[in-house]
């Protein structure tokens, strides 16, 4: 579930191994559609940035749905992956897309991908992201690893894992 700036209440409903976007509205859910939108998707995040787009993850790609038009960012358009894990904004307004095989960034309409932050490492399916005010990017990787991005550089975090989890 997700609230955007505009008050509007989005809901993904799992179906199987599909999930749909659906829309509050007069306090019944309303399955969205549109031409541009395509049916069964796996939902996997939303997010609304700063120019209110709201931004769908899937495992099929990400999806920018603006008002009135829908762009869709996958593989093709130069994602490191379709299967999305997290999607965060940045301070200059770069939307960042956790994938399962590494992050991509989005902007001005351009995709592009940063390098993994070990070479060879297998520590690519980025689950968790955090954009901070100084436009570094922090992100939870498999494997109990934290690094951050900043400056075109990576720095591992170096963690304990206890019983009760990070510590």
């Amino acid at each position: 579930m997700y609230r955007t700036s505009d008050g509007q209440v989005w809901v993904t409903q799992r179906e199987g191994d599909r999930s749909s976007l659906q829309r509050l509205v007069g306090g019944r859910l309303e399955t969205f559609e549109a031409p541009e939108f395509p049916a069964g998707l796996n939902i996997t995040h939303l997010l609304e940035d700063h120019e209110g787009n709201l931004w769908v993850g899937s495992t099929t790609g990400v999806l920018r749905l603006e008002p009135k038009r829908l762009r869709v960012y996958s593989r093709r358009e130069g994602l490191r992956n379709d299967d999305t894990q997290a999607v965060a904004e940045g301070a200059d307004g770069t939307i960042w897309v956790g994938t399962a095989e590494g992050i991509s960034g989005i902007r001005d309409g351009k995709a592009f991908n940063l390098p993994l932050p070990e070479a060879g490492s297998k520590r690519n399916k980025a689950a968790v992201l955090l954009a901070d005010r100084q436009n570094a990017l922090l992100v939870g990787w498999d494997k109990n690893l934290l690094a951050r991005f900043e400056q075109g550089a990576w720095q591992m975090v170096r963690t304990r894992l206890n019983s009760s989890g990070w510590s």
